[in-house]
């Protein structure tokens, strides 16, 4: 399994380096109006643009995540409620008209 795992990183990090090998012209980068452009090579926009999508998407998980385990903790302690109630009320005892 190692094996299998470190072929397919060597191919991915191969198409890397052949995206970037094919992508190397420069392209104009305007951030601010009144600003020059900025010159870098269309491979590093392009992964700029890749890991800033990675990183808004990890964010994005991350409060999920975060909202989700509060809702959970939630619905533990709402079940361990009613769990006690549940106990309660199989120890109550019988009434005197059901005992006729």
């Amino acid at each position: 399994m190692k094996t299998l795992s470190t072929i397919i990183k060597t191919v991915i990090i191969a198409l890397i380096a052949l995206f970037a090998a094919f992508n190397m012209q420069s392209v104009d980068i305007k951030y601010f109006f009144n600003k020059p452009p900025i010159q870098l090579p269309f491979f590093f926009v392009v992964l700029a643009a890749f890991i800033l999508g990675v990183v808004i998407s990890a964010f994005i998980a991350f409060t999920e995540k975060l909202k989700l385990k509060k809702e959970i903790n939630s619905l533990k302690k709402v079940n361990k409620e009613l769990e006690k109630e549940i106990v309660r009320l199989k120890n109550l005892p019988l009434s005197k008209k059901e005992e006729e």
